[in-house]
């Protein structure tokens, strides 16, 4: 009886699991929410605001993002990694999500 239990509770969990593509991994699927995350995050805290506060149609420049704080942004990104974080196009392109189609490729 107690093997039949053990089946029963490993067939529950594997129904549990999420379907995946072949060569997806939920590693992966969790560390680009975790990057979006965080870089909602950063621009957050140099705004002063809240991250909850923005939206990925949030136009930043327009919420009070000004230059120096996007080089701060782009100082930071680059320190970890992001060296093609280009300031100007973040300025062209001001809208919340567009950063991300950018940081999370």
């Amino acid at each position: 009886m107690i093997g039949s239990s053990a089946k029963e509770a490993a067939q529950r969990n594997h129904a549990a699991l999420p379907i995946m593509s072949k060569g997806q991994s939920m590693t992966n699927d969790a560390a680009a929410m975790t990057d979006r995350d965080r870089f909602i995050q950063d621009v957050a805290e140099v705004m002063g605001v809240p991250a909850g506060d923005l939206s990925t149609d949030t136009n930043l420049l327009d919420a009070g993002l000004d230059s120096v704080r996007i080089m701060q942004l782009v100082e930071k990104w680059r320190s970890e990694g992001h060296e093609t974080v280009d300031p100007m196009m973040l300025a062209g392109d001001p809208v919340l999500e567009s950063w991300l189609e950018v940081l999370c490729p």
